[in-house]
């Protein structure tokens, strides 16, 4: 008995060791648990100083202390002062405060509101503290009006994000440009925005894309909005019944309360870029020996002009290009006296404008220099083109060659187009028409049916470019849908207007169709795929069939916009009609 005790006793020695050197590790690790659930709050605000909403500030100074370590994420973005300071505050965070030290003069009798957005996380879990704000004033009372609203894209009418909004008490026209507002905020991703805390005043409310953020409109590629009035924030007293509580009786009672509304709180503005007509000479190239670019920041106007100044145009021994947005120039050299030549100058005289903004006739004196380069192993060098169609064949889209130089001539004998019909290609008439406004595009037409295969064939010489150029032979297969594989929109379109255009887009925002509306009416939009489609209709308010944007000293606002209020859904073999009425 003895023995087997002794045993057993050497066994459970051990296990008993092992065992309280474990509970004695765990003891020793208290702040490392193995499990419990995560901490999704954010951090709290314990008290600061001085006290949020403080009246007669004075100090350089502000702490603002929590409940737990915290830290900053995209302060620099987030952060927002209202008025904004002459110079920004060094803001650190320091454990569980934040002490933030003002770098500048304070102005009298201002209410200062500092929003940090959802730049306050926690240090271990990054949990947001939204929106938070700390207001003081330097002066006897803390302004406590309000208003509010909206921004939206001029063109698209989706909602703006991170758009600044600004309030002077300077009502000119010129204060966007010259001073820092009295009072900014930014909008959401929803486009709205809120501005608390304002004195009882009138003012001038400017919005602003400000991507030098310096808080003034010098920057002409900065989108702005604006609205035609001024505005003048007030508060309105009203009563509220609350839902019935019951007493400890167990009788109904209602309790009213006084409840506060801030006005103006829907102020819609719609922002846009301003055409800003500044010309001056982007760059010039001669990408090859008988090519030479000019191209403009802006569309020219008819007074450009071009003189050689060590060599001559005449036209024979030149083509002249325009681009279709006319910003650019192209000269096609057919003269190898010129194209030979490794430097050619010329004088360019366009309008532009001077110091004061008014027209004034600008020159510059080009040199277009070439290099000859070096041919890499097998290259080939002939004329290129792009065909705007793939393997599927639209029949209301037109099928377009575009050449990456101008033609000599084609030769219709070396271009063949058959058509499917059982199991034999057969010829089929065709028409080339080049366009009229891009000599370098040419439209194959043709007699397209439904269900159909056809075969597009170019042989070598078919097209050749001005200065000898020609192409591979190349084949292209195309086929057609059955009918039965589109839908159609139909739209029964209602609006006040003189005249709009109304829009057919992608589920992306791509533009694929318009139609130029006189009056109410239905269109049709026919031969679409089973897709995700949007509408969109503008208001042409000068009628010359396109969308017009805004300038802010001209007081012009850009042209409306309206949007369809949900996606279109189009199914095969299918027609989507409905009623659009537009107010």
């Amino acid at each position: 008995m003895r023995n087997n005790f002794s045993s057993k006793k050497n066994i459970l020695q051990p296990l008993a060791i092992a065992l309280i050197i474990l509970w004695l590790s765990s003891c020793a690790n208290p702040g490392m648990p193995s499990g419990g659930e995560k901490d999704n709050d954010p951090p709290e605000v314990t008290n600061s100083e001085p006290e949020n909403f403080s009246k007669n500030f004075k100090g350089e100074k502000i702490k603002i202390f929590f409940n737990e370590f915290v830290n900053q994420k995209n302060l620099s973005k987030q952060l927002l002062i209202s008025p904004p300071m002459a110079e920004k505050p060094d803001i650190e965070f320091k454990g569980k405060y934040i002490q933030i030290e003002l770098n500048c003069e304070l102005l009298d009798s201002t209410t200062y509101t500092i929003n940090f957005g959802d730049a306050i996380v926690d240090n271990n879990e990054g949990n947001a503290l939204k929106d938070y704000q700390f207001v003081f004033a330097t002066g006897d009372e803390i302004d406590s009006l309000q208003l509010g609203g909206m921004v939206r894209d001029a063109e698209t009418d989706a909602p703006r994000e991170g758009v600044l909004i600004m309030l002077y008490r300077n009502h000119n026209d010129s204060a966007p440009y010259n001073e820092l507002p009295v009072y900014v905020s930014k909008t959401h991703k929803n486009g709205r925005f809120r501005i608390k805390n304002i004195a009882d005043a009138t003012f001038k409310i400017f919005a602003l894309e400000d991507n030098n953020q310096n808080y003034l409109f010098d920057q002409p590629s900065e989108n702005i909005a604006f609205i035609d009035s001024l505005i003048h924030p007030y508060a309105e007293l009203s009563e509220r019944t609350d839902t019935i509580h019951l007493d400890t009786l167990g009788n109904d009672s209602l309790v009213v309360k006084t409840v506060t509304s801030y006005y103006p709180d829907s102020i819609l503005m719609k922002m846009f870029e301003e055409i800003y007509y500044k010309q001056y000479l982007k760059t010039k190239s001669r990408p090859e020996r008988n090519k030479l670019v000019i191209a403009f920041n802006e569309s020219l106007s008819d007074s450009f002009e071009a003189r050689p100044l060590n060599f001559e145009l005449n036209e024979s021994n030149h083509i002249f290009d325009v681009t279709a947005t006319r910003d650019s120039i192209i000269y096609w050299l057919k003269d190898t006296m010129i194209t030979r030549n490794d430097s050619l100058l010329m004088l360019v005289n366009y309008m532009a404008k001077d110091s004061l903004n008014s027209p004034a006739l600008q020159s510059d004196t080009i040199l277009f220099s070439y290099r000859e380069k070096k041919k890499k192993k097998d290259e080939k060098h002939g004329l290129l083109y792009t065909m705007n169609q793939k393997k599927t064949l639209r029949l209301d889209e037109k099928l377009e060659l575009t050449f990456d130089k101008p033609l000599d001539h084609f030769d219709t004998s070396k271009i063949s187009l058959l058509v499917k019909q059982d199991t034999v290609f057969n010829k089929m008439p065709y028409d080339i028409v080049q366009d009229s406004l891009d000599f370098k595009k040419y439209r194959v037409q043709a007699s397209w049916d439904f269900a159909q295969n056809y075969q597009l064939t170019f042989d070598t010489l078919a097209f050749v470019s001005f200065d000898g150029l020609s192409h591979d032979s190349i084949t292209y297969k195309l086929e057609t849908k059955e009918l039965e594989f589109y839908g159609k929109i139909i739209v029964n379109l209602k609006f006040p207007f003189d005249q709009g255009i109304l829009i057919l887009l992608d589920d992306k925002g791509k533009v694929l169709k318009e139609h130029i509306c006189t009056n109410s009416a239905k269109f049709e939009f026919p031969l679409l795929e089973a897709k995700t489609f949007k509408l969109r209709f503008i208001y042409d308010k000068n009628k010359n069939g396109k969308w017009d944007t805004g300038n802010y000293l001209n007081k012009i606002h850009a042209e409306n916009v309206y949007n369809y209020s949900s996606d279109i859904t189009v199914k095969a073999n299918w027609d989507m009609e409905f009623d659009w009425i537009i107010e």
